[in-house]
């Protein structure tokens, strides 16, 4: 997990010091979530989203 300067925060998985699969980032306020893909692209997606792609890599976040 990264967090930034300005609140925001990354939850991503790394494999050897590698990045692998998609990330989450969180809104400084975390009222708001965005996938984070391989191919550098992102979208909104919700809280419940956000929560169930954390679980595939291997942690547990609330999801309200």
């Amino acid at each position: 997990m990264y967090h930034y300067g300005d609140g925001e925060c990354d939850l991503s998985l790394y494999r050897d010091d590698v990045r692998v699969g998609d990330s989450v980032r969180y809104t400084r306020d975390r009222s708001r979530a965005f996938l984070l893909t391989d191919d550098m692209g992102s979208r909104e997606i919700t809280l419940a989203e956000a929560a169930e792609t954390a679980k595939l890599m291997g942690c547990i976040v609330n999801a309200s």
